[in-house]
């Protein structure tokens, strides 16, 4: 079964004594002095094998321009379903433009908090004895539950990590941001992300503890963001390297801005008040003492005491209240797939959760309202098609398995990913011909993964059927499956 990308929400805080003592140790020993290397420039290499530990391997993008005499920023990058090659590829661009080595974990991904770890710690010590790294300017990113690893060892090696790009989640569970937190950061989520309204508030909090701090949202659900956004994240770090007085570029700090203010100026024509308020705000921070700023610190001031923009506040934060309000409430009701002691029937549930309104609403004309009903959906889909599956499957609870995945794909009915997982759960039930009809409709909405197919266990089950071998015989044999 293959789920969407799983967040660490609600996770418990893990204790991490040993990895963190050895990542530290990595570090304290600095790396040996930077072996000559011929790897490829100018393209992502999929898999390098760490010299010292080959069961550990990343994704590796070294710019064209790269020369050994000089010392280079290097990205870390972690995904939540350990493909380095696709975190490489999104920040390809940017690191081409803005001169930064790539390197993105094979084996990093949603799981025990200690090998991710013990992922970076091999990727740390690898590019150290490859490349020279200016050890000033080294920074983490990741998505989703990567998003979490890449805050994490950041804060495990308090001063050593110049700054963290998160998409889609913020910081671990049980480790929020303090007053020493020691790095910048640059945060992204989609617009229908169900994580947004965390990354919003986290970014008032770093606000609030005057740490270097940007919120860049995109049209999209919970994804990795476009490699222009990634890039506008490189290009942001070089801001605050201008800043620190280690990487002085007038012309970047130029450039950045203009783009940034012209940016703003477009929100604030389009009607996007809060929008324009915010990149102003921002402006402001990033480029004091680097540049002339009172202009924009003017018009900052003047939507400041602007009565309008403080009716749009008060009222994006009621719709912010009530969207949160909507999870909780729908979340318990959605949870009693597996609390209650006879199940809903699905029909009864789809009632209770709304499921038909809030589908109306993610069609509003209202945009504000279009967009948090669209991230309610999201949230209740994935809780449905991936956090209650994977535990009632793990206890062979089938029946509820199955109806939290139908709850999936009436949520989602065009999604290959949601009834594909329905089929194994189906199968594993040993429900055949309703397993084949899944996976049929699966294939025939975009499921294009045969490899997958050919080796999943849960589709053991359905091996000998001819049925089942007409399905996989229809797919490509080399095509992957569509990101999700």
């Amino acid at each position: 079964m293959m789920g969407v990308e799983r967040t660490a929400r609600g996770a418990k805080r893990t204790r991490l004594p040993a990895a963190v003592t050895a990542l530290v140790l990595t570090l304290l020993a600095g790396g040996t002095a930077a072996a000559p290397d011929t790897l490829p420039r100018g393209q992502i290499v999929e898999k390098v094998s760490c010299a010292d530990d080959p069961q550990q391997s990343y994704a590796l993008y070294v710019p064209a321009s790269y020369d050994p005499a000089r010392h280079w920023p290097v990205v870390y990058l972690f995904d939540p379903s350990a493909r380095g090659a696709r975190a490489a590829e999104r920040f390809r661009k940017g690191a081409e433009t803005y001169g930064f080595l790539l390197a993105a974990s094979n084996n990093s991904k949603n799981g025990p908090i200690n090998e991710s770890l013990g992922s970076a710690r091999a990727l740390w010590k690898d590019t150290h004895a490859r490349f020279t790294i200016d050890d000033r300017r080294v920074y983490t990113a990741g998505f989703s539950g990567g998003a979490r690893v890449a805050a994490l060892v950041g804060q495990m090696l308090s001063g050593s990590v110049a700054g963290v790009i998160a998409c889609g989640a913020g910081f671990p569970d049980g480790r929020p941001p303090a007053k020493d937190t020691p790095f910048a950061y640059f945060g992204t989520a989609g617009d229908t992300d169900f994580n947004l309204s965390e990354m919003k508030s986290l970014d008032a909090t770093l606000e609030k503890l005057g740490i270097p701090h940007y919120l860049e949202t995109f049209e999209g659900t919970h994804q990795w963001p476009t490699e222009q956004i990634c890039a506008e994240a490189l290009e942001w770090m070089r801001v605050r390297e201008a800043a620190r007085g280690i990487a002085k570029d007038p012309a970047l700090v130029e450039s950045s801005f203009a783009r940034r203010l012209a940016r703003a100026s477009r929100e604030e024509a389009g009607g996007r008040t809060l929008e324009a308020y915010r990149e102003y705000a921002s402006i402001t921070r990033d480029f004091r003492g680097l540049r002339d700023v009172a202009d924009v610190r003017k018009r900052l001031s003047e939507l400041e005491k602007d009565d309008r923009v403080r009716s749009l506040f008060a009222s994006e934060e009621k719709r912010e209240k009530a969207e949160r309000s909507a999870i909780d409430r729908l979340t318990a009701k959605l949870d009693t797939i597996r609390t209650a002691q006879e199940p809903p029937v699905l029909p009864r549930l789809l009632a209770e959760l709304e499921i038909s309104d809030w589908k109306k609403r993610a069609g509003s004309a209202s945009r504000d309202e279009a967009l948090a009903a669209r991230r309610v959906l999201e949230w209740l889909f994935v809780r449905a098609s991936l956090f209650l599956p994977q535990e009632l499957l793990a206890r062979r609870d089938f029946s509820r398995a199955i109806l939290a995945l139908s709850v999936s794909t009436e949520i989602k009915p065009q999604s290959p990913q949601a009834w594909y997982n329905r089929a194994c759960a189906e199968a594993r039930a040993g429900h055949r011909k309703k397993a084949l009809e899944e996976l049929r409709v699966a294939v025939e909405k975009g499921f294009r993964d045969r490899k997958w197919i050919e080796s999943d266990a849960d589709l053991e089950p359905l091996r000998e059927d001819e049925q089942f071998r007409q399905i996989v015989e229809s797919l490509p044999p080399a095509e992957s499956a569509p990101e999700r």
